[in-house]
């Protein structure tokens, strides 16, 4: 048996015993194995190395018996076997197993739990009714991972009343940080969730932060306050930032840290060849705060390269890695400072960060809870570890783990301080909690032959290996080789053979994990292609939702009739690939008929297979009746729905099942149109004026929009509405018919301005949608407070000049701007949304 206290003296000896276990397979077998190689799995999972973790699981995993139900000593093994697959991309292979334990032990918690995280992303439905099932059991109740990730993905579903009502049901079995978190996820007003987020902070002993009246620009974080406080006493503290193309966020950022109560520290900040205005807004701060030192970095580096420019440049007795979109507490540096000032024997220290996304929502680690170790910014006495650990990998992510790794690796357990509060909020992944250690692969290689060695893994100032470090693989060939499913690395076995690299590969290839729609059954869209149609359109988003996630998707043109004269949707559905038939396969499907009058053609075919599920979908709820009828009349199970085109409005709560009952809600195939240019930058600002009168307000917004942007926009006007733009600043685009006029005015276009305020109008023809499928942000003047997720809806004109002159003037924030509203639509209105409703007809 191993001694669980060997695998805390350092990673060295933990390599080493999970190279034991490898070597020499008659040594342990069944539950000794198994409890043997948990020890080591979880010291290698925390460090984090999901890769050997992996590679211990699978190399031992055929000497632990786990058929039927398992024995209690082997289930943590197998849970941490599963995780670890999860982690490392084989989300089928981890299914299988969770799946299995779970029908031979369906009380079983955690396993439910992990499968639950699992797929809370591609199918959160079934990640609920998978938790949901232990709901009511004295188990799941003192669990609070469990109740956390179950009130979140009632969140997911849209479930919010029910999360609310639960969430005061189980507030006794949450940390109150924890249910802090998730009431704020579950607030649609940003300042009710930043009110929450500061609730959050006080819940772990933390002062509140003030508030500001509104978050400019849509971005939550900028909602707080942050009081400037001058220098103070204490030790140094250097804090170091890269920033690459940061103007979006750097000044959050940097008045975070302005606002910290210990207030003797230093930025050395590394503009790392920024095209954006990163220079200048980093020049006036540090104009304005001469803590603040710039560095000039005129060719981009690798992030670990331009960490190290910083480090050099440091004279703090403590260094601090800091992101540059990472919004501190303003007692964080105080309270890390004095947890590793109070006992020498420390080397670093790290506390707990919050994940979030652009709109504010936190997200939860693969085991539950949104609080996490933050490895990508620690805090660490900079003259010892320069001396006994070096410098940082010259790589682009993860240079701030691999430093971590190497401390506790060589040091052992015993120099790292870990803080339980979270002092951090990280809007973007790199800066939290999600850095992905995969780029640490070939690093983690050389530092295991280092320590089984006996040498200190030194990185030098340049970001190579320092004496001994021959055995260093090229970075670059290690990923390239990694992208290869036959790819295994055995970072043990270096060990093992006492630092000789082992780069054998097993032959066996790695399940990949399904795509999410994959595991639905196939799709046929029954459809006459001869003319164009609103229900046309619906079948095209539908059907290029389903191929692009892994559904077999196929369209039967069932009165086999060419497109006429400019059926742009007909022909697109042949562009996009998808398969044409001319008769019905003979497997059961998703049957989806687009209209009343094809019943009639179906009386002329064979029926569809057994086991299809028959939707028929009309333009009007006036034809349901005839339709349902006609249906009847052919003996076809199924049911007649009403198609809402509307974007925003009549959408009933798809997780309650409504929208199944009432009427099918269309969904966007976002980037529909994959031939339009990528919009990465904010470029020209457009207004759509098609089908309505040019009116003498709108002549007066255009020349407001170019005043306040800088910019001349864009109208696209109907041909006998040019003159009245004669004497506009206006390019002008014709709504000519006969061309696809949305490509010629959405070809220069970035962002689009709806002034018409009524919500109900924006429907799957209107310019909103060919904005949307063409992944381009939508600004939207109106009164109304109906909800238009992925949507920036503003009260009035002025408000909406104001933001796009700031956004014209800050261009990296409207790549921040795209990404929110792309999450919101895919979850709302596009591929999240059409999957869930199709899991919900198979169900």
């Amino acid at each position: 048996m191993i001694d669980a206290s060997k695998t805390e003296t350092g990673l060295s000896q933990a390599y080493a015993e999970a190279a034991t276990l490898l070597r020499d397979p008659a040594s342990l077998s069944g539950e000794a194995l198994a409890q043997a190689a948990l020890q080591v799995m979880d010291w290698l999972w925390a460090l984090p190395d999901p890769e050997a973790t992996c590679a211990l699981f699978r190399q031992t995993r055929d000497r632990v018996p786990a058929g039927g139900a398992p024995a209690e000593a082997v289930v943590p093994y197998l849970l941490r076997g599963a995780a670890a697959l999860f982690a490392t991309g084989a989300s089928a292979e981890a299914r299988t197993l969770l799946q299995g334990l779970i029908a031979s032990r369906p009380d079983l918690l955690p396993a439910r739990r992990l499968l639950a995280a699992g797929l809370r992303a591609e199918a959160p439905d079934l990640a609920l009714s998978t938790l949901a099932a232990l709901r009511d059991t004295p188990a799941f109740q003192k669990d609070a991972a469990a109740v956390a990730l179950y009130l979140d993905l009632l969140l997911r579903n849209r479930r919010s009343g029910l999360a609310h009502l639960e969430a005061s049901r189980l507030q006794a079995s949450l940390p109150a940080p924890e249910l802090m978190l998730l009431l704020a996820n579950a607030e649609p007003l940003a300042t009710d969730r930043l009110v929450l987020l500061n609730a959050f902070f006080e819940s772990q002993q933390l002062a509140p932060l003030a508030l500001r009246q509104a978050a400019p620009g849509g971005r939550l974080l900028d909602g707080f306050a942050w009081p400037w406080r001058g220098a103070g006493d204490g030790p140094l503290v250097s804090v170091l930032m890269v920033a690459t193309d940061a103007a979006a966020t750097l000044a959050t950022s940097l008045a975070a840290l302005q606002a910290q109560s210990h207030g003797n520290w230093e930025a050395l900040v590394v503009d790392n060849a920024s095209t954006d205005a990163t220079a200048g807004l980093l020049r006036g701060l540090a104009q304005q705060d001469k803590r603040i030192r710039p560095i000039v970095q005129a060719k981009r580096l690798a992030a670990g390269a331009a960490l190290n420019l910083a480090l050099q440049a440091a004279a703090g007795e403590f260094v601090l890695c800091h992101g540059a979109s990472l919004v501190s507490h303003p007692d964080r540096l105080k309270l890390e400072v004095a947890a590793l000032a109070a006992q020498p024997s420390l080397l670093a220290g790290i506390s707990q960060v919050v994940q979030l996304d652009w709109a504010g929502q936190a997200l939860a680690g693969l085991e539950g809870g949104f609080r996490q170790p933050h490895r990508a910014s620690p805090l660490f006495r900079r003259a010892e570890v320069v001396r006994d650990i070096g410098h940082f990998a010259a790589i682009e992510e993860g240079a701030e783990q691999d430093l971590l790794t190497r401390i506790v690796g060589f040091r052992g357990a015993a120099s790292l301080v870990q803080l339980p509060q979270a002092l951090a909020l990280a809007p973007e992944a790199k800066d939290g909690w999600q850095a992905a250690p995969a780029a640490l692969g070939p690093w983690l290689d050389w530092l295991a032959a280092c320590l089984a060695e006996g040498r200190a893994p030194l990185i030098l100032p340049d970001g190579t290996p320092g004496a001994g470090g021959d055995g260093m693989p090229d970075p670059l060939a290690a990923a390239r080789d990694a992208s290869s499913c036959a790819r295994l690395s055995l970072r043990p076995a270096a060990v093992a053979s006492k630092g000789a690299l082992i780069t054998t590969r097993t032959s066996a290839s790695t399940p990949a994990g399904l795509a999410p729609g994959a595991h639905l059954r196939p799709v046929l869209h029954v459809a006459d292609l001869g003319a164009d149609s609103q229900l046309v359109t619906l079948l095209l988003n539908h059907a290029v939702i389903e191929q692009r996630q892994g559904l077999r998707s196929q369209v039967w043109n069932i009165l086999g009739t060419a497109p006429k004269g400019f059926c742009w949707q007909a022909q697109r559905l042949r562009a996009a690939g998808l398969p044409i038939l001319e008769e019905a396969p003979e497997e059961p499907a998703s049957l989806f008929i687009y209209g009343r009058r094809l019943l009639d053609r179906l009386a002329d075919v064979p029926p569809p297979p057994a086991g299809s599920e028959v939707v028929v979908l009309v333009a009007t709820p006036a034809e349901v009746a005839e339709a349902s009828k006609r249906l009847a009349k052919l003996g076809l199970a199924g049911r007649v729905l009403p198609a809402n085109f509307a974007l925003f409005v009549n959408r009933p709560d798809l997780a309650q099942g409504q929208a199944l009952q009432d009427r099918w809600d269309v969904a966007l195939a976002t980037n529909l149109f994959g031939e339009s240019r990528p919009a990465t930058e904010l470029g020209s600002i457009g207004v759509s004026l098609h089908g309505q009168v040019v009116s003498e307000a709108d002549l007066a917004f255009i020349e407001a929009l170019r005043a306040a942007t800088g910019t001349a926009p864009i109208v696209l006007v109907d041909p006998d509405s040019k003159d009245r733009l004669a004497g506009s600043p206006a390019r002008v685009v014709l709504a000519s018919r006969g061309r696809n006029f949305w490509n010629d005015f959405f070809a220069d276009v970035t962002l689009l301005v709806e002034r018409d305020g009524n919500i109900a109008k924006l429907g799957l023809l209107s310019g909103v949608a060919q904005s949307i499928l063409r992944r381009r942000p939508v600004v939207l003047v109106t009164a109304e407070d109906t909800a238009t997720p992925g949507l920036l809806a503003f009260p009035s004109e002025s408000e909406v000049l104001g933001f796009l002159g700031g956004l014209s003037r800050n261009p990296g924030a409207y790549a921040a701007l795209v990404k929110t509203a792309q999450a919101e639509l895919g979850a709302h209105l596009g591929d999240g949304f059409h999957l869930q409703r199709l899991r919900e007809l198979e169900a």
